[in-house]
């Protein structure tokens, strides 16, 4: 390092962090861009399960602003299209929800909880939810409680 540079060594990601990444990344976009056919997102949700299983939960912070910018793409887009009637989106809750920036889809999600979060990933994300900046989205998570969030046995 120089004389002066008051900067530390800069940390590079581990190629498998990388791949990881990428991995959820591309899951979270198979789920997103999935039709409405019921096997077809059933499958993509599956999938989008399996890799965030294998996360770190250390970031959960920078996770969110990655989902969040996918989930943002996918609306802006659809938006757009709005105006086809005969290619009218539909929109359904799902656990990604949680990482919305509208904070109605993170109260919708939280309110919608009927089972066990799928993995160690979504029921953090949940748990987040208790320090969220809009507080209708705070009193949801308090009002659904922590037993309706507890992991699906065996997903972790």
């Amino acid at each position: 390092m120089p004389q002066g540079s008051t900067a530390g060594p800069v940390l590079q990601p581990m190629p498998d962090q990388l791949q990881n990444e990428n991995d959820v990344l591309a899951a979270v976009h198979r789920y997103l861009h999935s039709g409405l056919a019921g096997r077809e997102v059933a499958e993509a949700m599956a999938s989008l399960i399996a890799e965030t299983s294998r996360l770190s939960l250390n970031n959960l912070e920078a996770w969110e602003r990655k989902l969040r910018t996918e989930l943002w793409e996918i609306e802006k887009t659809a938006s757009l299209a709005r105006w086809k009637f005969w290619k009218r989106p539909v929109s359904f809750v799902s656990w990604l929800d949680l990482c919305s920036g509208d904070g109605f889809k993170r109260e919708r999600i939280l309110r919608a909880l009927s089972e066990g979060a799928p993995n160690g990933f979504f029921c953090s994300l949940a748990v987040r939810r208790l320090n969220d900046w809009v507080p209708q989205v705070r009193a949801a998570r308090a009002e659904v409680g922590l037993d309706r969030l507890n992991v699906v046995p065996g997903a972790i």
